[in-house]
């Protein structure tokens, strides 16, 4: 995996060089993200996720023009992902560097591509390159409060509220207790990471402790956060990738009684964070 140290101020100008790269957040879980060619970035989600939303992102061309490309891509390509139509779409990532071109099969073959071919970037970088908001040919990926329409954000919150605590009951812990006070500052640190005002993660954890302890007497906190992309259930998708994390999965399982779970939406991206107290 290569690293960017630095992010210049013409961010215009340093957007412009990361199309077609894959991005890796080094400073987090090594989430990964494709900028495409107006420099915008899409979450790629887990190997699943990443191959659909890179098929999606995909440039259409034909078996003759793979044989013409004989395994290098011109350099107009370069950092496109291709999809062979005459081949039943299947895909191919250009190297923006080496124009070779590599195979997204399957999921697995996907994620590897993203570790060997990812750039590493930090989370102040990451922050100044925009989100993706236009899905290809044009269609407008809902964005702000308008797209909010028709889902049900409480409910979702409700719904990974309840899995957390059917995963804790399965395994003989006490059910959480619903805060909506905790709910509340969760909610406010998922649309901060969702509106870029906050890289993915704790940022201002210890703020939040000190919010909520002399509101609920609680002693102790712990917090898990996660996002999801085009899931078709987000709240599902947030606890599996929790229970599938030690540290996550830890918090779930620990000596707590109450919590709120906040969510927030930005495009495709579900961003959720869930605090635990005692």
């Amino acid at each position: 995996m290569l690293s960017l140290t630095s992010f210049p101020s013409n961010a215009r100008a340093e957007t412009g060089r990361l199309s077609g790269r894959i991005l890796l957040q080094v400073e987090e879980n090594g989430e990964a993200w494709y900028v495409d060619q107006a420099g915008a970035r899409t979450y790629l989600g887990g190997p699943g996720d990443a191959l659909a939303v890179m098929r999606e992102r995909g440039l259409g061309v034909s078996n003759r023009d793979l044989v013409n490309f004989n395994a290098l891509a011109p350099k107009r390509l370069a950092g496109r992902i291709l999809l062979a139509v005459e081949k039943e779409g299947q895909a191919y990532y250009v190297d923006p560097d080496s124009r070779r071109l590599f195979s997204l099969g399957r999921p697995e073959e996907a994620l590897k591509i993203m570790r060997e071919r990812g750039l590493g970037i930090s989370n102040q970088d990451i922050k100044k390159i925009p989100i993706q908001k236009n899905e290809p040919g044009g269609q407008k990926w809902p964005a702000g409060p308008d797209s909010l329409a028709g889902i049900d954000l409480p409910a979702i919150e409700r719904k990974a509220f309840a899995a957390v605590n059917e995963y804790r009951l399965s395994l003989g812990l006490a059910a959480l207790l619903w805060d909506d006070r905790i709910a509340a500052v969760a909610r406010a640190h998922s649309a901060n990471m969702a509106a870029g005002r906050v890289s993915f993660g704790h940022d201002g954890f210890s703020e939040r402790f000190g919010e909520l302890s002399p509101l609920t007497g609680a002693r102790a906190m712990a917090e898990n956060v996660a996002y999801n992309s085009n899931a078709a259930d987000p709240a599902k998708k947030a606890l599996d990738q929790w229970i599938n994390s030690e540290g996550h999965r830890r918090n779930i399982l620990g000596d707590y009684t109450a919590a709120g779970i906040g969510l927030a939406r930005e495009g495709s991206l579900y961003f959720f964070t869930q605090i635990f107290a005692r």
